[in-house]
C-alpha cells in the first residue's frame, strides 16, 4: 500500500471539526460507501493488542430502532441517523476461551502460525495478570473489553 499523500493541515482541520450532535436530518442519508469507509476506520482503530474486543452492529432495521429508541429515553434523538451504530464489548469468556476471540484475531485476522501466537497469548496473559490482574476475572475483562 502506498504512503497516503495527505497534508498535515488537513488532517488537524479533520480533527477540529468533531461534533456532539443532539439530532439529525432524518432525510439525509449517509451512503453505504461511507458506511464501509466508516467501518473500515473503526476495525483499523488501534485497539488494546490488537484485538478489538468489540462488535458493531448496523441497526437499520425499523422495528427494532423504534425498540431501542423507546429504551433510550432522553437519547431517542439520536434515532433519527439513517445508521445506528452499536459497541457492544466482547465477553470475558467470549475473549479466553479456547478458540475464542483472541485466538480468533491472532489467527485469522493477524495470521499468526502456532508458535507465534502462543507466545503473544502467554504475552498478554500476564498482562492481565500482572500487570492489570483482571485474567480468571470475565467481569473485569469484560470491563476492559468495554473501553
Amino acid at each position: 500500500m502506498a504512503k497516503p499523500n495527505i497534508a498535515i493541515k488537513d488532517i488537524e482541520s479533520a480533527l477540529k471539526f468533531r461534533r456532539a450532535m443532539k439530532s439529525f436530518d432524518a432525510s439525509k442519508k449517509i451512503n453505504e460507501e461511507d458506511i464501509e469507509l466508516i467501518l473500515e476506520a473503526i476495525r483499523l482503530t488501534p485497539t488494546s493488542y490488537g484485538f478489538e474486543p468489540f462488535n458493531v452492529i448496523v441497526a437499520q432495521d425499523t422495528d427494532f430502532r423504534k425498540k431501542l429508541e423507546k429504551a433510550a429515553g432522553v437519547n431517542a434523538a439520536k434515532f433519527t441517523a439513517s445508521h445506528l451504530l452499536i459497541f457492544t464489548a466482547k465477553t470475558g469468556e467470549e475473549l479466553t476461551r479456547k478458540d475464542g476471540h483472541i485466538d480468533h484475531m491472532l489467527r485469522d485476522v493477524a495470521y499468526m502460525n502456532a508458535i507465534i501466537r502462543t507466545g503473544y497469548k502467554t504475552f498478554w496473559k500476564k498482562w492481565a495478570k500482572t500487570d492489570f490482574k483482571i485474567f480468571g476475572d470475565n467481569e473485569k475483562l469484560h470491563q476492559w473489553a468495554a473501553r
